[in-house]
C-alpha cells in the first residue's frame, strides 16, 4: 500500500493532512466531511485493512491519524489495536466511540455491554479544558452500545455522560470521544471542531 499521498500533498499545500482509519462504518465519511469544512484539512479515508503494520508508514506522511467508529467490539480489530499499540503518544491520534473503546482496551480496561444508545442527545459533564473554550453546555449525540465508568489512572477523563459513563478522555497527545461531533445533533460542533484540532496543532489554529 502507497502512503505518500500525504508527502504529496505537503509538497503542493499548506493544509494539514489527516488520515481517516475506516471501521467499516456508516458514519465515516459524515466524520472526513466534519472535518474538512475547515478548508485547512485534507482527509484521506483508508480501511482498516490497509493499516500498515508500522505507525511510522503513516505518521511521516499525515498529521493527525483518526480511528473511526465501527461495528463490534475493540478485539474485533486486532490490527488496528496493533498499530495503536505502537503509535506513541506524541503522535496526535483522535479516536470515535469504537476508537476511544480500543485506546481503553490497550490499557486493560473492560468496556461494558449497555442497552443501545441511538442517536441519544446528552448534556455532557465537562471539566475546565481548552476543548470545550466558547462552549458553555456542551449537549452530544450518542450511537454505541459500549461504554466506562472507571479508567483507573491511565487517563484524564474530561466529559461525562448524565450516568457517569466516560465521552472523552485524553493521554498525551492521543484523544478519544465517545460521542459523535460530526452529528447533526451534536451542538457547537464547528466551534468544538476548532478547539481540538487547536489542542492537535496549536492555539494559532483556533485562536
Amino acid at each position: 500500500m502507497n502512503y505518500e499521498w500525504g508527502r504529496a500533498l505537503e509538497s503542493k499545500t499548506s493544509k494539514k493532512r489527516v488520515v481517516l482509519i475506516d471501521h467499516e462504518d456508516s458514519f465515516t465519511y459524515n466524520i472526513k466531511a466534519w472535518l474538512e469544512q475547515d478548508e485547512r484539512v485534507d482527509v484521506r479515508v483508508l480501511s482498516y485493512q490497509e493499516l500498515p503494520d508500522v505507525p511510522d508508514d503513516l505518521t511521516h506522511s499525515f498529521d493527525l491519524v483518526v480511528f473511526s467508529p465501527g461495528p463490534g467490539c475493540p478485539e474485533d480489530y486486532p490490527g488496528s489495536l496493533k498499530f495503536l499499540r505502537e503509535l506513541t503518544l506524541e503522535n496526535p491520534f483522535l479516536g470515535i466511540c469504537l476508537g476511544m473503546q480500543m485506546m481503553m482496551s490497550l490499557r486493560g480496561i473492560k468496556v461494558q455491554s449497555l442497552a443501545p444508545i441511538h442517536g441519544k442527545v446528552s448534556t455532557l459533564e465537562c471539566k475546565q479544558h481548552p476543548l470545550f473554550k466558547a462552549i458553555d453546555t456542551f449537549q452530544v449525540a450518542r450511537y454505541h452500545s459500549l461504554a466506562v465508568k472507571d479508567t483507573g489512572e491511565h487517563f484524564d477523563v474530561l466529559a461525562r455522560s448524565p450516568e457517569g459513563y466516560v465521552m472523552l478522555i485524553a493521554e498525551g497527545n492521543h484523544l478519544g470521544l465517545q460521542f459523535h461531533p460530526e452529528s447533526f445533533l451534536t451542538q457547537d460542533s464547528v466551534q468544538f471542531r476548532k478547539n481540538l484540532l487547536g489542542q492537535f496543532w496549536g492555539a494559532m489554529w483556533n485562536p
